[in-house]
């Protein structure tokens, strides 16, 4: 189901069953998947429903598993009314580590081969509590978010702009070097502070950007859909290696404007 007043682009609200895990077989043999669970809805119901597909999930993907995810992007919970405005890192961390403790028993039942299977975490949509992003990775991690030591791999998002947002022009938002290692500063600067915490995170569990591209709020024509946008992906990507950022999977769909 699309709700407008939260976007037009795709469903917020999906009902699924068992067949739709039948998706994971349709990939070459060797594609590895993240497979990600649903933390926002938070109802009694939407939970178990979660946790009951866990079992479906590691089965249909098997030894193509790379990581669970749980929760995508809870600083904006707020914003779809899945959580309240002062929804805090310290409430995060509470739903994550019983989430996923109930998703990594079911697995263990269903699928006993993929019991270490490990986490992606914890996939913000920024890297700051702001006016618009609530949490702070930051913060969360401070809170013990890797309190079983299950986080595989830890995940960052970074879009340059946002589509909507005044003053986003291609020389000066992604054409401009200053501002691409600008923007790259502020994930690097998070990885420090993050592996400064020490315990079962450094140096051994990678830093990544999840989730990223140009503009987000799916683009704006003359800007994010140029030879100019395309010469910044290939500035931002080689420019995130430089860094040691090993992985980036940038966002894209099929269907959206």
């Amino acid at each position: 189901m699309i709700r407008p007043n939260i976007s037009a682009d795709y469903p917020t609200i999906i009902t699924i069953g068992p067949s739709f895990f039948d998706s994971y077989k349709t990939m070459p043999k060797g594609v590895k998947f993240v497979h990600g669970f649903n933390l926002g809805a938070n109802s009694s119901a939407a939970r178990a429903a979660t946790f009951a597909s866990a079992p479906y999930a590691c089965k249909a993907i098997g030894n193509n598993l790379a990581y669970f995810e749980y929760g995508n992007e809870p600083d904006l919970f707020w914003a779809s009314g899945y959580r309240p405005r002062n929804y805090t890192e310290a409430d995060y961390v509470a739903e994550w580590l019983n989430g996923t403790s109930q998703i990594s028993e079911a697995v263990k039942a269903a699928c006993p081969s993929l019991a270490g299977a490990t986490y992606m975490a914890p996939s913000f949509a920024g890297v700051a509590n702001n006016s618009y992003m609530t949490l702070d990775p930051l913060k969360a991690f401070k809170q013990d978010l890797n309190a079983d030591a299950n986080i595989g791999i830890i995940s960052s998002h970074n879009y340059m702009g946002v589509s909507t947002n005044p003053g986003i022009t291609l020389q000066g938002t992604l054409m401009n070097h200053s501002n691409v290692i600008a923007k790259a500063e502020t994930q690097l600067e998070v990885s420090r502070n993050i592996f400064a915490l020490g315990g079962d995170l450094a140096p051994k569990v990678p830093f990544i950007l999840g989730e990223h591209n140009s503009l987000a709020r799916q683009g704006r024509p003359g800007l994010s859909n140029t030879f100019g946008a395309a010469l910044w992906g290939v500035d931002w990507n080689v420019y995130l290696a430089s860094q040691n950022i090993s992985r980036s999977h940038m966002h894209q769909g099929t269907n959206y404007r």
